[in-house]
């Protein structure tokens, strides 16, 4: 009897082996997703594109397929359409891998932030929702700033352009070689009514330049939506070369004439001229800028920031994104807020890793009863004979 149980064993161990060497899975059942994220190394502010923003995923078993971006009025926003000042929604939608589902209650972050989540029913996909209010303006980034023309002949042509980020609109101007005055364009204009002086979107274009216009400077200021903060450019140089001498006549000489006596007449007292009031120069004003936050303070557990009280503010969870496994199996994440970098293992490894030994575990002990099965003596039957 104990012969015939441990072969039945044996048949099942090894049946049990060669199903799961041929790929059928211990357990049928999906995981589930718990914690949803989702996030980007750029945020959305004032005259940023929808287009500059990607979202990843680093949740293990989720791919993110789609994100859109609507306005206060529920309108979808082109990738190429700058935000403005005003509330928009953000959509992130993600899908389940094979062998993965969305837990009916899983959390959902955004950027590290806690979110509004939707899980199908079926748990195969999830929509991460968050909604901002009045955008981050930041001052304008110099991109390309105006570079001087080689210096040309008095009527000739200058033109200067210069571009910058997080900017609405800009204004050119002329400074004076001494720096002490800075004309608009309309007061240029009338500083020099010989010259052409037209702004043709980002570019300044100088046509008919005069002599007296050499050494002044050309500077253009950008300004963000609002009309409140501004940066400007290095200014370039205007540079005109000078006209060449016109040659004088010797004049002739004329004879000189009889001397008039001069008569005795009382010196008339000369008034002194009225001085002319000297036009006060416009101040440039300096460049206003945002405060930038103090650097981030993270450990394991996640970021903060110290205000100058050395208190703790903003802390929030590690926004990482991970890395695909390398040969080892290990995946190296970025946390995409502060810089926070770790090390760890798949999952997915893990779980094969798991499965490989047990396997290995089952083919041993299938070995092992196999051995004992045919090691096992047999009981020879006996006859009783008959009595003679």
């Amino acid at each position: 009897m104990a012969r015939k149980y441990s072969r039945l064993i044996t048949l099942v161990l090894a049946a049990c082996l060669v199903f799961s060497l041929m790929g059928v899975p211990v357990s049928a059942e999906d995981v589930i997703i718990e914690r949803v994220l989702a996030t980007s190394d750029k945020e959305p502010v004032v005259m940023r594109t929808p287009g500059e923003i990607v979202f990843t995923t680093n949740t293990e078993g989720a791919v993110i397929t789609s994100w859109t971006w609507t306005d206060a009025k529920g309108n979808e926003v082109a990738k190429t359409e700058p935000f403005q000042q005003g509330s928009y929604t953000l959509v992130v939608k993600l899908s389940a891998k094979d062998g993965y589902v969305f837990g009916a209650t899983a959390a959902g972050y955004l950027y590290g932030k806690s979110c509004e989540i939707s899980v199908s029913t079926d748990g195969k996909t999830v929509s991460l929702r968050r909604v901002y209010g009045m955008l981050t303006v930041y001052s304008p980034n110099i991109a390309h700033h105006p570079k001087s023309d080689p210096p040309v002949e008095p009527g000739g042509q200058v033109s200067y352009a210069a571009t910058a980020t997080f900017a609405a609109s800009h204004d050119w101007f002329l400074v004076s070689p001494d720096g002490k005055e800075t004309l608009d364009l309309a007061a240029a204009r009338n500083r020099f009514p010989d010259a052409v002086i037209n702004d043709t979107g980002n570019s300044l274009i100088i046509n008919k330049v005069p002599a007296e216009m050499n050494g002044w400077k050309a500077m253009c200021r950008f300004w963000e939506s609002t009309h409140t903060y501004f940066t400007d450019t290095q200014p370039a140089e205007i540079l005109v070369k000078a006209p060449a001498p016109t040659p004088t006549p010797v004049p002739t000489p004329e004879p000189s004439a009889e001397p008039t006596p001069e008569t005795d007449a009382s010196p008339t007292p000369e008034t002194a001229p009225t001085p002319e009031p000297t036009a006060a120069p416009t101040p440039t004003p300096a460049p206003s800028t945002i405060p930038q936050p103090r650097a981030w303070q993270y450990t394991e557990g996640g970021h903060w920031h110290e205000n100058a009280d050395g208190q703790e503010t903003d802390l929030e969870e590690h926004s990482m994104i991970w890395s695909a496994p390398d040969e080892n199996g290990e995946e190296t994440g970025v946390c995409s807020v502060c810089g926070y970098t770790a090390v760890r293992v798949s999952e997915t490894v893990v779980r094969e890793r798991f499965k490989s030994r047990l396997l290995i575990g089952l083919g041993v002990a299938v070995a092992v009863l196999m051995m004992l099965s045919l090691a096992a003596p047999r009981k020879k039957k006996t006859r009783s004979k008959a009595k003679k």
